[in-house]
């Protein structure tokens, strides 16, 4: 099972096995930064919009831009946090970070040198922190892992598990 820092402060976050299984740190702290990461996707950034409750990219809301499935993503973890951090340009995809194109710290750009093409304001900023918790909640829960019911009933953790109905074969 991979195992890989999930912060500069060295806590570690094991990729693999869903919920509880999931925090094989077993440290308050690795499951206080898991439980930040699942809050960013779920309610604070409310990812679910584009990419759906389970990552799936099947929007919530029909109305909202469409978000790529994450299952899917080939993004490793550093591409992933400049996507969060920064958006798309030229998408729907907002950029979280306050800054972005303020300077050059987002693909090198200015928000003058990126013109029309700027991602759109975010429902809500996030710090560096909150982008990094979430991309590695999606790294360890989402990312590579097939869409099935038993994976779902470990994503939902038991909330509202009857979602899951749409997995079983």
């Amino acid at each position: 099972m991979a195992v890989r820092p999930m912060s500069a402060s060295g806590t570690i976050l094991a990729g693999g096995v869903i919920a509880a299984g999931l925090l094989l740190a077993g440290s308050a702290q690795a499951q206080a930064e898991f439980a930040a990461g699942r809050q960013v996707f779920r309610a604070t950034a409310n990812c679910g919009t584009c990419h759906g409750w389970a990552a799936h990219g099947l929007k919530d809301e029909q109305t909202a831009p469409d978000g790529p499935n994450l299952h899917e993503t080939k993004l490793n973890r550093e591409q992933m946090i400049e996507v969060v951090k920064c958006g798309r340009p030229g998408t729907a995809m907002p950029a979280f970070d306050r800054l972005a194109y303020t300077d050059k710290r987002c693909y090198d750009m200015t928000a003058a040198q990126i013109g029309a093409d700027r991602p759109p304001p975010p429902p809500a900023v996030l710090t560096q922190r909150d982008i990094e918790a979430v991309v590695d909640f999606l790294q360890a829960t989402v990312v590579g892992k097939p869409v099935s019911y038993d994976w779902c009933i470990g994503f939902v953790a038991g909330a509202a598990a009857n979602a899951c109905d749409q997995f079983k074969k």
